[in-house]
């Protein structure tokens, strides 16, 4: 996949403590793709369309982009009316396009606050999105922003993202096990949400990540052992949800050990974690139960 990646690793623009709040973004100079309610209309049908098709198969099914008014297919043709060319601008066409699969997924029209989105040709200037050098998309936060519907596997190409702060929202369905390939990302914030489905033993093959959130959700299953190999990882939160089994003794046996995890207690399964102090070994642990 074409990258957009500057010379320099992006560093997030601030440290959360529990989560952090948003940075809105001005709108750019509008592009007049959609229209105001974000809606494309029409159908791809020159060369160059085909190409821009040709290059998005690389991000998304087939049958998602030719399913008649899926997220996929909305983005598409919102995408072939940007100005970009494909060949020459394959990073941010794709970069766009996955922006507009997002919006399209989690009802964007009706967002609390969207200035910019589809509006703008440029994506780094949309509320909620910023990027490194005014070009590379490194952090995704539009939390407490009324979004429903589910979260698009696609997220997961986003390479360069650092931050995905989607909490207090009404999202549903499952968490993409794509997820697992944003090898940059430190912060992963997904918490009260309507979410469903396990826990992806993917997001264990995160190794910059910092802060995971997954409390007040409807997860249900076991807490997946490779939560254990976070090295990186110094928050934790799983409470409120369906969790079984506890979280793997790993994360207290590395060097440096979680400062707050939280998990469910209940009466017939406890699924805890481990609190350990700044010189905690296996077996001076002690666990902390959240209800």
């Amino acid at each position: 996949m074409p990258s957009l990646v500057p010379s320099e690793s992006p560093q997030p623009s601030s440290m959360p403590s529990g989560a952090p709040s948003a940075s809105g973004k001005p709108s750019g100079a509008p592009s007049g793709a959609p229209s105001a309610s974000g809606e494309p209309s029409g159908a791809p049908s020159s060369t160059r369309d085909k190409l821009m098709k040709s290059l998005l198969l690389t991000v998304s099914s087939k049958d998602a982009l030719n399913n008649k008014g899926s997220p996929q297919e909305k983005a598409l043709l919102w995408v072939t009316t940007s100005p970009l060319q494909p060949g020459t601008n394959d990073a941010q066409i794709i970069q766009q396009y996955i922006l507009a699969v997002f919006y399209y997924a989690t009802g964007g029209a009706g967002w609390k606050d969207k200035e910019g989105w589809l509006e703008s040709s440029n994506e780094c200037t949309w509320e909620h999105v910023v990027c490194s050098g005014g070009v590379v998309v490194t952090e995704l936060k539009p939390h407490v922003n009324n979004l429903i519907g589910s979260i698009p596997t696609e997220l997961g190409k986003l390479d360069s993202l650092e931050d995905l702060l989607l909490f207090e929202n009404d999202l549903v369905g499952s968490i993409p096990t794509e997820l697992g390939e944003l090898g940059r990302l430190k912060y992963l914030y997904l918490d009260n949400n309507q979410l469903t489905g396990g826990i992806p033993t993917e997001l264990g093959e995160l190794g910059s990540l910092e802060f995971l959130g997954l409390s007040i959700n409807q997860l249900t299953g076991e807490i997946p052992t490779e939560l254990g190999e976070l090295d990186s990882l110094v928050s934790l939160f799983l409470y409120d949800n369906q969790l079984s089994g506890g979280i793997d003794a790993g994360i207290c046996s590395r060097d440096g050990c979680i400062s707050s995890p939280f998990a469910d207690c209940t009466v017939s399964v406890v699924a805890d974690c481990t609190v350990c102090d700044d010189d905690a070994t296996p077996d001076n642990c002690c666990t902390f139960c959240f209800n």
